[in-house]
């Protein structure tokens, strides 16, 4: 589906299709928005791999479940970070770490998952300690039997405690949460298809914005499985194709194949056709659209205007003559006015839509006044006695069989140029009606 970038965010403005689950652009957070967020202080050490030196301080903003994705994600990465600084090593230790920076619905995914690995590691437990419970050996005492008992129901315990694969599944099920249905699928099918490039950004910054959301956002998306990320071949292809078509030629030109060049060196070689292009002027597919804009503006600043002392024609808006001067408002040999040329805009102006409640309206004028012509003109002619009778059976006639109110158009809406052209048009229509009684 051939689309153009337009908007600043990243996304397109003429498009058919859903909106990514990660747009291009992230979205900042306004003063306010994070005023009314919640936040947790912990000072961190430098080394992360050293359990005393130096420390700094670090904020982390908490979730509740109501944030974005991407604000999950971000959410996610600082998590890790408090808990390396603070050298925690047990899914013990990181449990109450994690729990103080979250809340609402967030918090209940957290501990649910929690929940949900403790109640497996029991019915596990279990499962072994029946298993352990075995007769004593023929040759064992009852003091050593009981003392091999015990050191395996220890050996058991402590292969069924929660370990960190079991916390990482509980801060996944956060994650999960704040996902849209198959959030993977539609972001990669996003970025291969429909991921342009918007106007006024460089190329290094749209290939950063690429490689972030590869790196740093893909891989975290359910379902967490392996090498989620897009490879180097679809970010190769997928900045080829959001690169302008003279681009694409110099590459030809200079025998550049993108499919044996590393990612860097074809992002930097787009870079450069940038940079020449900038230099020497030509307009390239990151530009504004100016030219456009710059045209519209001198044709609106070229129109003239009326101005005091000067000529000026109302008839043809323009001040290359006068009224006095302009030979359509002079009368030519017959008398008569040169009318307005009939252009297209004119037309458009000369039509009128009447709706159907003013078309009877005007039908019913129309008969009306029709009525009174013709009982008048029958009247008028008669000399005789017969004459006289036929007129006035005339005018019973009309009466009864021509009842304005019962006069209604079976069109909703009709197009006429001119009302005098649709009262003799009625006029016409209902004398041919008529024409039985010519009285003549």
């Amino acid at each position: 589906m051939p689309v153009t970038a337009k908007a600043a965010n990243g996304l397109e403005t003429k498009r058919t299709w859903p909106p990514p689950p990660l747009c291009l652009i992230p979205k900042p957070w306004t003063k306010e928005e994070l005023a009314l967020r919640r936040s947790s202080t912990f000072s961190l050490r430098v080394n992360t791999k050293q359990a005393t030196g130096p420390e700094y301080k670090f904020s982390i903003y908490h979730t509740d479940g109501t944030e974005g994705l991407r604000t999950v994600l971000g959410w996610f990465k600082d998590i890790k970070r408090v808990i390396n600084g603070l050298h925690a090593e047990t899914a013990e230790d990181k449990i109450p770490i994690i729990e103080s920076c979250m809340s609402g619905s967030a918090s209940a995914a957290f501990s649910g998952k929690l929940q949900k690995v403790r109640n497996q590691l029991v019915r596990d437990l279990e499962k072994h300690w029946r298993e352990s419970s075995k007769e004593k050996l023929p040759t064992e005492t009852p003091e050593e039997f009981q003392t091999r008992k015990v050191l395996e129901i220890a050996l058991i315990q402590k292969d069924h405690v929660l370990e960190d694969h079991h916390v990482l599944e509980a801060v996944r099920a956060v994650i999960e949460r704040a996902s849209p249905y198959q959030a993977l699928f539609k972001q990669k099918e996003w970025m291969r298809n429909h991921c342009r490039i918007p106007e006024e950004m460089r190329f290094r910054t749209f290939a950063d914005h690429i490689k972030r959301i590869n790196d740093d956002e893909l891989p975290y998306l359910p379902p967490f499985a392996e090498q989620q990320a897009l490879s180097d071949v679809e970010l190769k292809a997928l900045l080829r194709r959001g690169a302008p078509k003279a681009w694409k030629g110099e590459m030809i030109k200079q025998s550049f194949d993108h499919d044996t060049k590393p990612l860097d060196e074809l992002i930097n070689f787009f870079e450069n056709q940038e940079n020449a292009d900038t230099e020497s002027g030509l307009k390239t597919a990151s530009t504004p659209r100016q030219e456009h804009s710059a045209k519209k503006n001198k044709t609106t600043a070229s129109k003239p205007t009326k101005k005091e002392g000067g000529k000026w024609c109302d008839f043809h808006k323009t001040d290359t003559h006068s009224n006095e001067e302009c030979r359509n408002t002079k009368p030519n040999g017959n008398g008569n006015k040169y009318k307005k040329p009939n252009t297209w805009a004119n037309k458009a102006n000369a039509s009128k839509t009447y709706t159907k409640q003013e078309l009877n309206v005007l039908i019913k004028k129309v008969v009306t006044k029709e009525k009174g012509n013709w009982i008048k003109e029958a009247k008028a002619k008669p000399a005789g006695k017969r004459k006289t009778e036929e007129a006035n059976m005339l005018e019973t006639v009309l009466t009864n069989t021509v009842d304005v109110d019962d006069i209604d158009s079976d069109a909703t809406e009709a197009e006429v140029h001119d009302s005098d052209d649709m009262t003799a048009a009625i006029a016409n229509t209902l004398n041919d009606d008529f024409e039985e009684f010519n009285i003549d």
